[in-house]
C-alpha cells in the first residue's frame, strides 16, 4: 500500500474539513437567517434571483475552497516536507513546519472573509444582513481553521520528530528559532473558539426571538385585519384608508400597506417596498395566513388580507419591523466588554501558565550553561500538570545530580591509577635520600661510639660530629616534609568527597601541588612544562584547590598524550585579564602545545560527554566533567583555540567575582 505523502495529507485535511463546515452551514444559513418558508431550492426563488440556494452556495463554497488550496499550494511549494533528506537547511525545515500550521489557519480564516466582503460589496446588502452573514462567515471559517490546525499541527510535529535534532543553543537569528510565546498560542486557539460560542450562541437567540417575536407580531396585526376588515363587504379606497389608520401599531415604523392587484401601492410612509416582499406576498404568504417576509435573511415581516373594492381585489396589510437599531448597539457593546473581561482574565491566566513552564525552561537552560548547576530546585506550585512536570523536573535535577557525581567518580578513578603511578616515582628519590642519610648517620654514631674511649679525640672533634648529625637530620626532615607534600597531594586527588571543600589557597601553593601531580606523568612523555607566572604569586583564590588541579592536569595530560611520545614543551601561564561584561578581573590559566592542534570535526565533539580521541585508553569524561565542574564550581568556563596543523591553547577562565571570602561559609 503506498504511504500518502505529507503535503498530500494537508491538501486532503484541508479541504474535507472545508466541504464537512460547508455542508453543515448549508442548513444551519437559511435557518438562523429566518429565510421566508418555500423560498428557496423552487420556482419561486429561480424567477427572483435566477439562481437556486443549491446553486449560489455551491458556487461559494467552490470559489473559497479554490482560492484557499491556491494560496495553501503557494505556501508549501517552497518547502518539500515530504522528503526530510533534502539540502534544504535543517533550520529553514523547522522553522517552517512550526510556521505552516499558523499560516494555514490564517489563510483558511481571511480569504473567505475577503471572499464575502467582494460579494457584499456587489450585492450592496443592508448593514444588519451583512453583520449577521459576517458572523456566521466568521464562525464558520473559525471553526474550520481551528480543527485544520490541530490536524495539520499533528502532521508537521511528525516531521519534526523524524528530523535530525538540531541544537538551537547560542543560535541568534531569529529567523531561525521563530519562536511563538505560548501566550499567543493560547489567544489564537481559545480567543477565536469564544468568539465563534458567543457569537453563534447569540445569533441563535437573535434568529429565535425574531421568529417568535414575528409570530407574536403577525398574530397581533391578524387579529385586528380580520376584526376590521371581511371577505363578503366591499370597500372603497378611503374606507380602508380610514380603517387602516385606527388600528393600534406596535411601533412608530409600522405601517399599512394597500396593493392592487396592478402593482398600484399606496402606503401612510414614503418607503419603497421591496419586491420580494410583494411577490411572496402574492405567491406564498396566503399558505401561511398572510404572513409576509422581507426579503432573504432580512427581520422586516407583515401580514396581509385582500379585501374586495368597487373594481378589483386588493391586497391590503402592515409590514412591521422585528428589531430596532438599539439592539444592535447593545449587542455589540456586551460582546466588546464580554470580551474584554475574558481577555483579561485568558492573558492572567496564560502569563502565570506560561511563566510556570517558563521556570523550568530557565533552570534547564542555566544547567546547560552551568550557572550554579545541579542547585535548580523548583517549588511545586500546584496538583496538575505543571506540578508534575515541576516535580519531574527536579527529580532530574537529582537524577543529573547522582549522574554528574557518579561521572566525577569515574575520572577520579581513571586518573588514580596515574596519581599512584606518579606517588610512586615522587617517593622513590626522597626515600632513597632519607635510607641514605640515615645510612651515613648510623656512621657517625659508630664513629661516636668508638671515639669515647679514645683519648687523642678532642672536644671539637665531637662537635664536628653532632654538627654533621645535624645537617643529616635536616635532609631527613626536608625530605620526610616532601613525602608529606606528595602524600597530602595524591591523597586530596584521590580521595572522593563531594562536600565543597572552599578554603583559601594561593598561586604559589597550586603550582606546588600541581607540580606534585605532573612531574612523573611530563617526565614519561620526555614533555617539559614552561611555567609563566604573570600574576603574583600570593594571590588568593576561595574554593576547592583540588577542582583545579584536577582540571590543570587533565589538561596538560592531554597536552602531553597530543605529542605522541615526542618531547616537547607545554607552556603553562596563570594571569589576570580584565571582564568587561561584569567589572571583574578574571584568574585566567592557559595550556598550551604545538602538538599539531585538533581537528574541525573533533572540535565540535570535544567538550562532549563521553567523547575520547585516546580510543580504549581514554574515557571521554576529562573534559567533560573539567568544563562542567569549572562552570559548576566556579561559574567559569573552558575556551578553546586550535589551528589543526600547529597546536592548540585552552584557557580556564574564573572570574575573581565569585571568589569574595564573604560568599565563603
Amino acid at each position: 500500500m503506498t504511504k500518502i505523502k505529507n503535503s498530500t495529507k494537508i491538501y486532503l485535511i484541508y479541504n474535507i474539513i472545508n466541504v464537512l463546515v460547508g455542508v453543515m452551514y448549508y442548513f444551519i444559513i437559511p435557518w438562523i437567517l429566518n429565510y421566508p418558508p418555500d423560498s428557496i431550492n423552487n420556482k419561486f426563488e429561480k424567477e427572483f434571483v435566477g439562481l437556486s440556494y443549491n446553486y449560489q452556495y455551491s458556487i461559494i463554497l467552490f470559489i473559497v475552497i479554490l482560492s484557499s488550496t491556491i494560496m495553501l499550494r503557494v505556501l508549501l511549494k517552497n518547502i518539500n516536507i515530504n522528503n526530510k533528506k533534502n539540502d534544504v537547511n535543517i533550520f529553514e525545515i523547522r522553522k517552517r513546519c512550526i510556521q505552516i500550521p499558523y499560516k494555514i489557519y490564517f489563510i483558511q480564516s481571511f480569504i473567505p472573509i475577503i471572499v464575502l466582503v467582494l460579494i457584499l460589496a456587489v450585492l450592496k446588502l443592508e448593514m444588519i444582513l451583512i453583520l449577521k452573514l459576517g458572523i456566521l462567515l466568521f464562525t464558520a471559517t473559525t471553526t474550520a481553521s481551528l480543527i485544520s490546525y490541530i490536524f495539520v499541527r499533528n502532521i508537521m510535529k511528525k516531521i519534526l520528530i523524524d528530523l535530525p535534532i538540531v541544537n538551537l543553543i547560542g543560535v541568534e537569528n531569529k529567523n531561525v528559532k521563530s519562536s511563538i510565546k505560548l501566550k499567543k498560542t493560547i489567544f489564537l486557539q481559545i480567543i477565536p473558539m469564544f468568539c465563534v460560542s458567543m457569537l453563534f450562541t447569540s445569533l441563535m437567540g437573535y434568529s429565535t426571538l425574531v421568529k417568535e417575536k414575528g409570530q407574536l407580531m403577525f398574530e397581533f396585526y391578524k387579529n385586528q385585519l380580520d376584526n376590521t376588515f371581511n371577505n363578503t363587504s366591499i370597500y372603497n379606497a378611503e374606507e380602508i384608508k380610514k380603517k387602516l389608520r385606527v388600528i393600534k401599531y406596535k411601533s412608530d415604523k409600522d405601517y399599512w400597506f394597500i396593493i392592487t392587484s396592478k402593482d398600484n401601492i399606496i402606503t401612510d410612509k414614503k418607503i419603497i417596498m421591496e419586491k420580494f416582499f410583494i411577490k411572496y406576498m402574492k405567491e406564498i404568504s396566503f399558505k401561511y395566513g398572510g404572513h409576509i417576509y422581507e426579503n432573504y435573511g432580512y427581520d422586516g415581516q407583515g401580514v396581509a388580507v385582500q379585501v374586495n373594492t368597487p373594481n378589483e381585489k386588493c391586497y391590503i396589510g402592515i409590514k412591521y419591523e422585528m428589531v430596532s437599531d438599539y439592539i444592535i448597539i447593545y449587542f455589540g457593546m456586551a460582546f466588546i466588554i464580554l470580551l474584554s473581561i475574558n481577555s483579561i482574565i485568558l492573558y492572567y491566566f496564560a502569563h502565570s501558565l506560561a511563566e510556570d513552564i517558563s521556570d523550568v525552561t530557565r533552570s534547564l537552560k542555566d544547567i546547560s550553561k552551568g550557572k550554579d548547576k545541579l542547585k535548580h530546585k523548583l517549588p511545586i506550585t500546584s496538583n496538575d500538570e505543571i506540578g508534575e512536570l515541576e516535580e519531574a523536573f527536579n527529580e532530574f535535577e537529582e537524577a543529573e545530580q547522582l549522574e554528574h557525581e557518579r561521572f566525577v567518580d569515574q575520572e577520579r578513578l581513571a586518573s588514580l591509577g596515574e596519581l599512584v603511578g606518579g606517588m610512586a616515582h615522587n617517593l622513590k628519590s626522597p626515600i632513597m635520600s632519607v635510607a641514605g642519610a640515615m645510612e651515613a648517620i648510623g656512621d657517625l654514631i659508630t664513629e661516636f661510639d668508638k671515639s669515647l674511649d679514645n683519648e687523642s679525640v678532642t672536644k671539637e672533634d665531637y662537635k664536628a660530629i653532632a654538627e654533621e648529625m645535624n645537617i643529616w637530620v635536616g635532609k631527613v626532615k626536608e625530605y620526610a616534609a616532601y613525602m608529606n607534600d606528595v602524600i597530602t597531594t595524591v591523597k586530596d586527588q584521590a580521595v572522593t568527597d563531594n562536600s565543597n571543600r572552599m578554603s583559601s589557597f594561593t598561586i604559589n601553593e597550586l603550582i606546588k601541588r600541581l607540580d606534585i601531580i605532573v612531574t612523573h606523568m611530563l617526565m614519561e612523555h620526555g614533555c617539559k612544562l614552561i611555567k609563566n607566572l604573570q600574576i603574583d604569586g600570593n594571590t588568593e583564590i576561595i574554593g576547592d584547590v583540588t577542582v583545579i588541579i584536577q582540571v590543570l592536569n587533565n589538561l596538560i595530560s592531554n597536552a602531553a598524550d597530543a605529542y605522541k611520545d615526542k618531547k616537547g614543551n607545554i607552556d603553562f601561564t596563570i594571569k589576570k585579564c580584565y571582564n568587561n561584561e561584569n567589572g571583574f578581573e578574571d584568574i585566567l590559566f592557559i595550556v598550551k602545545d604545538e602538538a599539531g592542534g585538533i581537528k574541525p570535526e573533533v572540535e565540535e565533539k570535544l567538550f562532549k560527554q563521553m567523547y575520547t580521541t585516546k580510543g580504549r585508553n581514554g574515557t571521554g569524561l576529562g573534559l567533560y566533567i573539567s568544563l562542567s565542574t569549572i562552570k559548576g564550581k566556579f561559574g567559569g568556563t573552558i575556551e578553546l583555540e586550535t589551528e589543526y596543523g600547529k597546536g592548540s591553547t585552552f584557557t580556564v577562565v574564573i572570574p575573581e567575582k565569585g571568589h569574595k571570602k564573604s560568599e565563603v561559609n
